[in-house]
């Protein structure tokens, strides 16, 4: 859950937590300081369900081969983090999703 927030989301860009704004980085430099600012202003909270973002994350993966592929732009780059508590509840379906997207 986002500090500041009664809605409780999985799913976050890591620079904008609460807005739920997407972020892009230059550097790698620029991502580390911003998962360094959101896991101060995140509050974990279960059940943990990974498979959904799994698939959601995967999706806009293939999404952006795609595009990347007909335009022949730069790649572009997604990075997935997850942060848990350490207990799955769908471990199963999180393994599954993740041999799919691969």
């Amino acid at each position: 859950m986002a500090l500041g927030t009664q809605k409780m989301s999985n799913l976050f860009s890591l620079g904008s937590p609460v807005d739920g704004k997407t972020s892009s980085f230059n550097e790698i430099s620029e991502l580390l300081s911003a998962y360094k600012t959101t896991t101060t202003i995140i509050e974990g909270w279960g059940p943990t369900n990974l498979a959904p973002i799994v698939r959601y994350f995967g999706g806009l993966a293939k999404e952006d081969h795609i595009v990347n592929k007909q335009s022949g732009k730069a790649k572009l780059y997604r990075v997935l983090v997850i942060m848990t508590d350490g207990k799955f509840h769908d471990m199963p379906e999180t393994k599954e999703a993740i041999i799919k997207v691969c």
